[in-house]
């Protein structure tokens, strides 16, 4: 299968953001990080306006739709380019209704071709070392563990 990255619309953003903020937000809640919804909701909506200061206009952050050959969406991919040498993959996610069917690997392997175009040496990613199916899912791809866990978080990376 092959899918194709393209910039995120108007609408696929604010569908992003929502997903985003209740996903961060549970992960705080699983990882005992807070043990209030409201606090851990406040925590999330806090850390992506930060990190996303300019939404999707933020300087070396780029915010994908993952596209099949007939153009549906089947996931989103959230990437930036920050550090040198790096894509470092902040949020990768398939579309429930599109899982098991190979899109997550036509999406890595989107993400690592971006990577390769762009001259980047490496690409990284983080997962919550409790997120079992992510940890084997880019394990099993090359990507090996980097540093140790830090806070619950699982930090993978990929030399190309």
């Amino acid at each position: 299968m092959d899918l194709e990255l393209r910039p995120m619309t108007g609408g696929e953003y604010e569908a992003f953001l929502q997903r985003n903020l209740s996903r961060y937000a549970q992960e705080l809640l699983l990882t005992k990080k807070t043990d209030v919804e409201q606090h851990a909701l406040a925590e999330a909506q806090g850390a992506l306006e930060e990190i996303l200061s300019k939404g999707q206009d933020t300087p070396l952050n780029y915010l994908l739709t993952a596209e099949d050959e007939t153009g549906t969406s089947v996931g989103e991919v959230w990437c930036d380019t920050t550090e040198p040498e790096t894509v470092f993959v902040n949020d990768f996610y398939v579309y429930p209704e599109h899982r098991r069917q190979g899109c997550a690997d036509a999406m890595l392997r989107a993400v690592e071709q971006l990577a390769v175009s762009g001259e980047f040496g490496r690409v990284m990613t983080h997962v919550y070392h409790a997120n079992k199916v992510s940890v084997a899912f880019f394990t099993k791809r090359g990507y090996l563990p980097v540093g140790g866990e830090t806070e619950g978080t699982l930090f993978l990376e990929k030399k190309l």
